[in-house]
């Protein structure tokens, strides 16, 4: 979960929530709506920043949401005076959950929440923003606890104060918690709290304890270069629980840092992060988005256009494209690896066209990106406000969700099961200010779409696969027409139909067919769909698959165990006509495979600017594709790109 604030100039928005289901059986993932959300009726009606999933055995699945909205469902809807509303996971309204009411920072009606976070210990949930809430004769400013119930929790932050310094003076656009030490990491636009200066208006991080007292605070001011100093926008947590903190600052206490920086836990600057001494290093403008991968490597996204190092054995600085989102390595120098060639040598894509506003990564290593951006490489490849990238940076086209009519500020996956510990990303929520998808306004608040995957999720699996499925008590219907074919040297596909409604499919393998692993599971609510499964494996031995089913009773069955061994040998050839003058070019290909089913192939030629200058699709017969192609264009410095059916790089050669 992540929530976002914006910086913006003159802005009106409407608000919009969206919930995504992956699903599978379709060739290209595809968001579907679902009229079920909310009864498929509007919901907030202003701007929402921050979504936060409740995935606990108490609330399984309930959602908070919060923005600048006072009204949720068609007016006159709910009354929502706190600016936060808590969710069933249907979308209806929690009626157990009420919020004090918020006015503005400044005085009189208005005032919201740009950040959410629920204490994990307790389950009392942490609101930031622009605000202020008046009680028991104290005024609790930008920053507050609510109980379980949504009432004000009295006991954070006691002193109140009765003015705007009886908290957090400014702004709060980002909340962490810290657990087991029971802290909270508040993170914007800061000049004090509770009378304590953080950043003369400029920016601050700060720690503080369980009850709201002061832990420690981080100064985080701009300089004497000429941005404005908007602050910290957003933070997130390291795997080894050092915070990382973004956004628009040039100094955290007296070390030099450009717009990116690491904190240690109890919130000292982490020395071992690399800028140099130099302030120049760092993104060219605003970042407003940070996640940390689980292997500690950075995602950044925002407004910058490229990202500037410093040399500092030559003592020069050299301006490298990052257009919107680019990694960091965990030592803070940039990631060279992210969206690179590294056959080609070059760049291929320039990135995102408008903000990047929120990047999550899922259990396969995808990295989904939303924001205000149409574009991603330059070249009119349309990405419509939330798209998808492979972990090497390149964007996913096998991932359409082009349809939005507006930004998307926040994303988060939801999902519950009865035990409380199973995530299986099945469910996608974002917020923004969209009320249009599909060019369909129905739903023009908040909407639920189904996410049409090419490979389900695999969370479930945990590296070595989850302990063997017990043998399953038989369903008088299971699946029909299961089959599977080896698509590549290192992917098998698996397919079969859905006889019944509302059951749970867990894909299954194993080397001996004896010891089975888990290794993807997904709901289906539709019968007679047709489904599949991407099974990325390089095994050249026999495999054996199976699949369970499991009804709504918990009833189980599995289909018959299929034995497949497959292998996919593919060659890529090339040579340059010896009629240089002509500038002619030859491409000679060769594929073979054990797979009887015709194949169907992709050819691409890109140029050094990542202009497509040629594709041709060759369709395999009798095992074997042998083509040759030859070109009257020029194609020095050119790179050659072989996919298969489902999109898979096989081959890549660059052709000088």
């Amino acid at each position: 979960m992540k929530e976002k604030f914006y910086f913006p100039s003159i802005f009106i928005s409407i608000a919009f929530l969206l919930i995504v289901y992956p699903f599978t059986g379709y060739s290209q993932d595809n968001l579907i709506r679902d009229f079920g959300f909310n009864s498929n009726i509007t919901t907030t009606n202003g701007t929402t920043y921050a979504v936060e999933v409740l995935n606990d055995a108490t609330n399984k699945g309930k959602i908070l949401v919060g923005g600048f909205f006072n009204i949720y469902g068609v007016p006159p809807g709910t009354s929502v005076p706190g600016k936060i509303v808590r969710l069933n996971p249907d979308g209806s309204v929690d009626n157990s959950f009420t919020a004090p009411t918020l006015n503005s920072y400044w005085g009189g009606a208005g005032g919201g929440i740009y950040t959410i976070a629920v204490q994990p210990w307790d389950g009392k949930t942490l609101i930031g923003g622009e605000f202020s809430i008046n009680s028991s004769g104290k005024t609790f400013t930008n920053i507050a606890r609510l109980n379980t119930n949504g009432s004000l929790d009295l006991t954070f932050n006691p002193s109140g104060g009765g003015t705007r310094d009886g908290g957090a003076f400014g702004k709060v656009t980002k909340i962490l918690v810290l657990d087991p030490e029971k802290q909270i990491v508040i993170g914007g636009v800061l000049g004090s709290y509770n009378g304590t200066t953080i950043g003369n208006n400029k920016g601050g991080v700060l720690i503080v304890n369980e009850n709201g007292s002061l832990f420690k605070d981080a100064k985080v001011t701009s300089t004497s270069e000429d941005w404005t100093g908007e602050g910290v926008t957003d933070m997130a947590l390291a795997p080894d629980g050092k915070i990382v903190i973004a956004g628009e600052f040039g100094r955290v206490d007296t070390y030099l840092a450009r717009r990116v920086a690491r904190l240690n836990r109890d919130g000292s600057f982490d020395v071992t992060w690399k800028n140099d001494g130099y302030l120049g290093t760092g993104p060219s403008n605003h970042v407003t988005a940070v996640t940390v991968q689980p292997d500690g490597k950075i995602l950044i996204g925002g407004l910058f256009d490229y990202y500037i190092e410093y040399n500092k054995s030559l003592g020069v600085t050299k301006q490298i494209f990052r257009t919107r989102i680019a990694r960091l390595n965990v030592n803070g120098k940039l990631d060279n690896t992210f969206n690179y060639d590294a056959i080609a040598g070059t760049w291929l894509t320039r990135g995102f066209n408008a903000e990047v506003r929120d990047i999550l990564v899922d259990s396969r290593d995808n990295i989904l990106v939303a924001g205000l951006f149409t574009d991603y490489g330059g070249v009119g490849t349309s990405t419509g406000r939330i798209a998808r990238l492979l972990s090497d940076g390149s964007l996913d086209t096998d991932f359409n969700a082009e349809n939005f009519d507006g930004g998307v500020y926040a994303i988060a996956f939801q999902d519950w099961k009865s035990n409380g510990t199973y995530k299986s990303e099945a469910h996608l929520l974002a917020v923004g200010t969209f009320n249009k998808y599909d060019d369909v306004g129905t739903q023009q608040y908040a909407a639920r779409f189904t996410i049409v995957p090419s490979s389900p999720d695999l969370s479930s699996s945990g590296g070595g696969g989850d302990p063997p499925t017990p043998t399953p008590t038989p369903l008088a219907k299971t699946i029909s027409n299961f089959k599977v074919v080896k698509i590549n040297a290192s992917k098998n596909k698996l397919t079969w139909n859905a006889l019944q409604t509302q059951t749970t499919y867990t894909v299954e393998r194993s080397f001996d067919g004896q010891s089975f692993q888990k290794i993807a599971s997904f709901y289906n609510t539709n019968a007679d769909a047709a489904l599949s499964y991407d099974d990325a494996l390089s095994h050249t031995g026999k495999v054996h698959y199976r699949i369970v089913v499991t009804a709504g009773n918990n009833v189980s069955s599995a289909s018959t165990t299929i034995e497949y061994t497959g292998v996919v040998t593919v060659n890529m050839l090339n040579g340059v006509s010896t009629n240089l003058a002509l500038k002619e070019f030859v491409i000679d290909i060769s594929i073979s495979s054990n797979d009887s089913s015709n194949q169907t192939y992709n050819l691409y030629v890109l140029n050094g600017s990542g202009q497509r200058l040629l594709t041709k699709s060759l369709l395999m017969k009798n095992k074997t594709i042998n083509e040759t192609i030859w070109s009257t264009q020029s194609m020095k410095n050119c790179l050659v790109i072989l996919k298969d059916s489902s999109g898979e790089v096989l081959k890549k050669v660059l052709f000088k």
